[in-house]
């Protein structure tokens, strides 16, 4: 049953027809799965009652007739360790579950001419195994795990009585479980099997968020599934559409480049893979631009007071003439920034690469602005995973090209000491944009039962690569 938690959670990180994500699970992330899954499913069968049976011995004089009921079969296990999973491809697994045994206690009484008895009977199932079948596909966007098929092949039953029985009773009841009960002891372990198993994937994968929103935002990244995860023969693979929306217009295509073509999944790397392209990125950055979220105010309390460049009057007035005199010196400014154009960014080896087009106020604290200008911006960052969360560091910010657009002091500003200090300024001021542009992050889906807390990022041409060795734990 170890396939049926892994089909479960195929869709753990996010898997559209543009494939903004893509997911891969190596056989080791199945093997490591296994040892917890496994006997949580079989555990959690519990109790499988027997139909009582009756029958008669004998006749005339000797006529016994028998009973059994109370038949209560628990305390299923298997040999987890020689349990396999067979890939199928292209959307079913074959689970083996080796070395199967369990329990069962019966009752019974019997009666004839001269007399009657009765007692308890226990029996050790052993040498058992089972084949069971998981499809795993998509169902209006979200991962549809089916145990298809269960199928248990019972093998030795060792019974045992609990006080002195007739000799025929004792044969007729151990022929009854060995011949006659064999058959309906495989059917109602076979559906044990497939109930619990289903009942254990359906629990993990409500826990499954394919849509996650940003508290106090009108912003949510879609993680639902365009088409069936696909099974080879030594990995799975998955596809999300990894497209973030604007929730209060959800309904619009993003103006954004389609993802790169992806190398595809390295089966002998770490258990869980994910590649998050650019266009999830991209997304990401237009559905912020669309609803009006990327901007950042440099105030004045930010600049070191060791700093050669305040941000006041006196220090911008050589910038732009005109400010000591009508505002006063010393007085605190402002930087007001936010997006004027859709920003755009490109993944290359290593190292986050962006562009974007803001519109910037020079404001005197409590007075409006005193001058507006655009200008072109450039950003490198890199990515960190915490607790299965990426995000962007901001590495650096500089303006590569400005433009005044409304001067209100009516002097004649110095464009190219306005870049400088701009960029002097900005370059003091990353922790404070990164912390405002940056601080959510692009959360990644799983399931409650694992944790991903020990994986890594690394940044490839047209995407993050994601890793991580899955910790499984199931009640």
């Amino acid at each position: 049953m170890r396939l049926a938690f892994v089909v479960a959670n195929l869709v753990v990180l996010g898997l559209s027809s543009k494939a903004g994500v893509e997911v891969g699970f190596t056989s080791g992330a199945l093997e490591s799965l296994k040892k917890d899954a496994l006997p949580n499913v079989l555990h959690h069968i519990g109790d499988i009652h027997i139909p009582d049976q009756r029958g008669t011995i004998g006749k005339d004089w000797y006529e016994i007739k028998v009973h059994t009921y109370d038949a209560v079969i628990s305390g299923i296990d298997a040999n987890v360790d020689a349990s396999e999973i067979e890939f199928k491809p292209s959307h079913e697994f074959e689970v083996k579950i080796e070395g199967i045994t369990a329990k069962a206690r019966f009752r019974y009484d019997y009666h004839l001419p001269i007399g009657q008895g009765a007692g308890i009977g226990d029996i050790d199932i052993s040498d058992t195994d089972a084949e069971a079948v998981v499809e795993v596909t998509e169902s209006k966007g979200k991962p549809l795990v089916s145990v298809k098929s269960s199928n248990v092949h019972l093998g030795h039953l060792d019974i045992h009585f609990h006080a002195d029985i007739l000799g025929d009773v004792a044969n007729w009841i151990i022929d009854l479980f060995k011949n006659k009960l064999t058959g309906t002891i495989e059917d109602e372990l076979s559906k044990a099997i497939k109930n619990s198993g289903q009942q254990a994937i359906d629990k993990a994968l409500s826990t499954l968020p394919i849509y996650i929103s940003f508290g106090g935002i009108p912003l949510a990244v879609d993680y639902s599934l365009p088409s069936d995860p696909i099974v080879r023969s030594d990995y799975v693979q998955a596809s999300a559409a990894g497209i973030f929306l604007d929730t209060d217009h959800p309904n619009y295509s993003p103006p954004v480049s389609p993802p790169v073509n992806l190398p595809g999944f390295d089966a002998n790397g770490k258990q869980i893979q994910v590649m998050l392209t650019d266009y999830t990125l991209n997304t990401g950055l237009y559905a912020c631009y669309k609803i009006g979220i990327i901007n950042y105010n440099v105030t004045s309390n930010v600049v070191p007071s060791s700093s050669p460049i305040k941000l006041d009057t006196t220090s911008l007035n050589d910038i732009i003439p005109g400010l000591v005199s009508k505002y006063g010196s010393s007085k605190p400014c402002n930087l007001l920034c936010y997006a004027s154009g859709q920003p755009s960014i490109k993944s290359t080896s290593g190292k986050i690469q962006g562009d974007i087009e803001m519109a910037c106020e020079v404001q005197v604290e409590g007075v409006y602005k005193v001058a507006t200008f655009g200008n072109s911006i450039d950003f490198s960052a890199s990515a960190v995973l915490n607790k299965w969360v990426v995000n962007a560091k901001l590495n650096k910010v500089e303006v590569n090209a400005i433009k005044i657009t409304e001067n209100n002091i009516g002097s004649n500003i110095n464009v190219d000491s306005l870049k400088a200090s701009l960029n002097f300024i900005l370059k003091i001021a990353v922790p404070t944009i990164d912390q405002k542009v940056f601080s959510k992050g692009i959360p990644l889906p799983k399931i409650d039962q694992v944790n991903l807390d020990n994986g890594e990022v690394t940044i490839r041409n047209g995407y993050l690569f994601v890793e991580a060795t899955p910790i499984w734990h199931f009640d």
